[in-house]
């Protein structure tokens, strides 16, 4: 008996021994990674920036230690955290934009490292570009990626979650956690940084000339209840905390208003703390004594370091080094650190950029390459490439063997093909995905002839990018004056043609964006959102076999795309053939069985077959489906209207409207099915009430006056349009009406 006791307790000292690296005795090591999207580092507080206060992450500067001049792999989301995840660049892990790619399965990441080593692994993402469908979900055991919103109609919502709901839902997870004795890992991901700038107040007001410091300010307060929490449940003694930015945010530095297109530092340079217990002793050990480390360090050293502090073997290479060494005081002979941007060539067809950065300088290989000396022009003004060319040919070698070593290292990868729901989710973030076929790992030189990103920067921001707000904001026919001066600026972009055939379908210029929307076909043959977009204007012309057969294209470019399916059979429908339409909507639920629009449809068409107490349950459905904001539900009650049906929805809208009398979306559905009947006069009472309930909604006072345009009240109808356009100047259709009654009340 006491030689089994003995074989029992070496099993289980063991055991402590391989989860804790043996580094700290019985209490294994816990790991929080936080990742902050969109951050530069040279915005926070603790990296010299006095403009803001960043409480919470100053004083884990001050227990930590703070990495001075941390680089990005790429400055795009997806691929920097799966360069994070991985310790590969984004040439071996094969992740090279959002939404287009996704991590092969089977891929080594800290996740299933520390899974295997008996972890408990959780992450909490602030935003559907880490959707799990995209594969850094390998590993998790909770993967909360739960983000309320997007629907076919809900262009208007941002499809992330904000900092306080973040860390809402991992302070739930770290309270119900199973098993208090196994260690964890969690990643928290924060996005607000992300474009649109929109902190709350108090924020809001503390940050009014700098609303992105203000995000980020609003961050920090949200990172600190979540470290509070630790700290709480007594975890904070045993955790290893990480906080990194995916990439920075160029706020207009040399012309990019965002992020994705350049390769300069201010996308680049990203905040990077690490925080171990054994620095925040009184007597803090010499390892991870806190201070600053002004070497130059990459976000796929992350992996390694974590893995060497808990003693871990890594189970295949990966081209980042552990950090260790350097913070031991050893010299580290480092590379030059890789970063990349292939989003110019997959979504516009310009050239790719990849850059080499040292300590001292940083190369960009462009069709014009770029050389900057970083000791004497941080903010990158003035290229030396023309100056010095051996420098030049130095680095493109050097990019030559980078891209052997990824192919050393490299991993499956994995493509995926977004639907339009998912493609407008994507969208919603300031993502567009394209078309262009997908990259080797090689370096093509043909990539090189292409525009150079920093030659159409101007063109991008002044008219693709106000364009496509304009047209957001309904402002079509300025969206068509912009995109026109972009395609003229790029005839070959397929996207500028894309956007620009929207603009003009929206004006009812349909032939105009027919042929918009050819071109762009011609140019990016295989995005199926180009067919599925013809198919809507060749409808709109009544020419149903040819939207027929655009929609058949979009189908077999993307098979499961349940917005192809809902247009072919609304066609099938038109053509008489119920039975075709249906097989079409029971698809689409099997596919999306939340699909609110797909219910609807099968509804309808069971109504047309007699199957009345079936359709009846679609409906139900349906409504229950339906996400509460105004521009679904009125659409809802639009697209009910163009079937035929608005007597369908009126019923379910009375009633939401019994249930909430103080909800002004379903008075405001519930007027639109009675403008749609023609009674205008409940139309406007309905209205009203929407009104009354939520005064600065636009949409609402423009319904009002259409209802009132529609009893012959012109004078009422003209001051409902004149406070929509004090509420929105944008709004066009608002715009419209009123010249038509400065014109005669007749017309």
């Amino acid at each position: 008996m006491d030689v089994m006791r003995t074989a029992w307790a070496a099993l289980v000292m063991a055991a402590a021994c391989v989860l804790s690296g043996c580094a700290r005795g019985p209490h294994p090591l816990n790991v929080l990674l936080v990742t902050l999207d969109t951050t530069r580092a040279d915005h926070l507080h603790c990296y010299g920036y006095r403009n803001i206060e960043t409480l919470h992450l100053d004083a884990l500067a001050r227990e930590g230690i703070v990495f001075d001049h941390a680089v990005a792999a790429a400055p795009l989301t997806m691929p920097a955290h799966t360069s994070i995840m991985t310790g590969l660049t984004p040439m071996a892990h094969g992740v090279r934009d959002n939404g287009t790619y996704r991590l092969g399965d089977g891929a080594n990441t800290m996740a299933t490292i520390l899974k295997a080593r008996g972890y408990e692994t959780a992450a909490v993402v602030g935003a559907y570009v880490l959707d799990h469908q995209f594969g850094l979900a390998q590993g998790f055991d909770h993967y909360d990626d739960q983000i309320a919103g997007g629907n076919l109609y809900d262009s208007f919502h941002i499809l992330e979650r904000t900092a306080d709901r973040v860390s809402d839902a991992a302070i739930q997870w770290l309270d119900g956690r199973k098993s208090k004795r196994r260690p964890f890992f969690l990643w928290v991901h924060y996005f607000d940084a992300h474009a649109e700038y929109t902190p709350p107040s108090p924020y809001r007001e503390q940050y009014a000339a700098s609303p992105y410091d203000g995000e980020i300010a609003f961050v920090d307060g949200q990172l600190g209840r979540l470290l509070e929490e630790i700290q709480r449940l007594d975890l904070w003694k045993h955790t290893l905390v990480i906080v990194v930015g995916d990439h920075g945010e160029s706020l207009g530095e040399h012309g990019e208003p965002t992020h994705g297109l350049l390769v300069y530092g201010a996308t680049l340079h990203v905040p990077l703390i690490m925080s171990h217990p054994d620095g925040r002793l009184d007597t803090p050990a010499a390892r991870w004594k806190p201070r600053h480390v002004p070497a130059l360090v990459q976000q796929i050293d992350i992996l390694p370091t974590v893995a060497a502090t808990l003693g871990i073997a890594l189970p295949a290479p990966v081209e980042g080094r552990s950090l260790l060494p350097l913070l031991d005081g050893a010299e580290m002979k480092r590379h030059p650190a890789y970063s990349e941007t292939l989003e110019p060539l997959l979504v516009y067809g310009w050239a790719p950029l990849r850059s080499l950065s040292t300590a001292t300088m940083h190369f960009i290989l462009a069709p014009r390459p770029e050389l900057y000396d970083l000791e004497h022009d941080p903010a990158e003004l003035h290229d030396l490439a023309a100056e010095r060319p051996g420098v030049v040919a130095d680095f493109q070698q050097q990019l030559a063997w980078y891209a052997a070593r990824a192919e050393s290292c490299a991993i499956k990868v994995g493509h995926t093909q977004l639907n339009q729901q998912e493609q407008q989710k994507l969208a919603s973030l300031g993502y567009i995905q394209g078309g262009a076929a997908a990259p080797s790992r090689e370096f093509d030189p043909a990539d090189l002839a292409h525009h150079d990103p920093k030659d159409m920067i101007g063109a991008f921001r002044d008219d693709f990018q106000s364009g496509k707000t304009a047209l957001d904001a309904g402002d079509a026919e300025e969206a068509e004056t912009l995109l026109h001066a972009f395609v003229a600026a790029d005839p070959d972009c397929g996207e500028g043609h894309f956007f620009l055939g929207l603009a003009l379908r929206s004006e009812g210029k349909l032939d105009a964006a027919l042929k918009e929307l050819d071109t762009a076909a011609g140019l990016a043959p295989h995005d199926f959102k180009i067919p599925l977009h013809q198919g809507i204007v060749l409808t709109m012309m009544n020419r149903h076999d040819d939207a027929r057969a655009a929609y058949e294209k979009a189908l077999a470019l993307s098979p499961a795309d349940a917005d192809v399916l809902l247009s072919l059979g609304s066609l099938d429908e038109a053509a008489g053939h119920p039975d075709s339409a249906l097989a079409r909507y029971d698809r689409v639920i099997q596919l999306e069985p939340a699909n609110a629009l797909g219910h609807l449809s099968r509804g309808v068409v069971l109504r047309k077959l007699g199957r009345d107490k079936e359709a009846a349950a679609e409906l139900g459905r349906a409504a229950t489906l339906v996400p509460r904001n105004p521009a679904y539900l009125q659409a809802f009650g639009r697209t009910l209207g163009e079937m035929g049906h608005p007597e369908l929805a009126r019923p379910l809208f009375e009633e939401l409207a019994r249930s909430d009398p103080r909800d002004a979306v379903v008075h405001a559905s519930l007027g639109n099915c009675y403008l749609l009947a023609g009674d205008d006069e409940k139309a406007a009472a309905e209205y009203s009430q929407a009104v009354a309930l939520a005064p600065g909604e636009a949409q609402y006072e423009y319904l009002l006056g259409c209802a009132y345009g529609g009893m012959r009240d012109y004078e009422r109808a003209r001051a409902a349009w004149q406070r929509t356009l004090e509420l929105n100047p944008q709004h066009a259709e608002a715009r419209h009406n009123l010249q038509i009654l400065a014109g005669g009340a007749g017309q």
